[in-house]
């Protein structure tokens, strides 16, 4: 089993926040909590998506309702988002993305916009330029984990990365494994 590379068969825009190390009470409160986000970003319409990605897989997505100033007097003036969980975009690798900034500091987020055709640009930080979502040697897919490999399998179980189902529960079983 692979991960396969996330393209999306719809235009939209998606944050991606680094997720992992903050060690809060759940998946969702790593992705959706204490975020630096500005007003333009704000906007929930045209920025409709956020994935919470470890290690450089999508753990968690949701469809964004709205954005809201914490509560939590330790983050002053930073956001949380409202949303409903969002499937489609959870179990993709992301690693073409993330390595198209140059860099991706810890705690800084992303956002990507996908054509719908196979291309995504960045457009926080800003690249203007469109790129292939998948790498030359991959095979475009918009299904995740839909690619299965019998010869790596004991591999992929040794490094972690394998993930049988879509689920929640095969999602934190991988962040165990990766943990060891």
């Amino acid at each position: 089993m692979k991960y396969s590379p996330i393209s999306p068969s719809f235009p939209c825009k998606v944050f991606v926040f680094p997720i992992g190390k903050m060690k809060r009470e759940n998946i969702k409160e790593e992705t959706r909590k204490y975020w630096n986000i500005t007003k333009k970003y704000q906007d929930t319409t045209e920025y409709e998506y956020a994935v919470g990605v470890e290690k450089g897989y999508s753990v968690s997505a949701y469809k964004l309702t709205k954005w809201k100033l914490t509560k939590d007097v330790r983050y002053v003036g930073k956001y949380e988002f409202e949303g409903d969980e969002f499937p489609d975009f959870k179990g993709f690798s992301w690693k073409k993305q993330i390595e198209t900034t140059g860099y991706w500091n810890h705690g800084n987020h992303l956002v990507v916009e996908f054509d719908g055709n196979g291309k995504f640009k960045l457009e926080r930080p800003d690249k203007p330029i469109w790129f292939d979502c998948c790498y030359q040697d991959n095979i475009q897919s918009s299904s995740p984990l839909d690619s299965y490999d019998d010869e790596k399998l004991a591999q992929k179980r040794e490094t972690g990365i394998i993930v049988k189902k879509n689920s929640q529960k095969d999602i934190n079983t991988v962040r165990e494994e990766t943990k060891k």
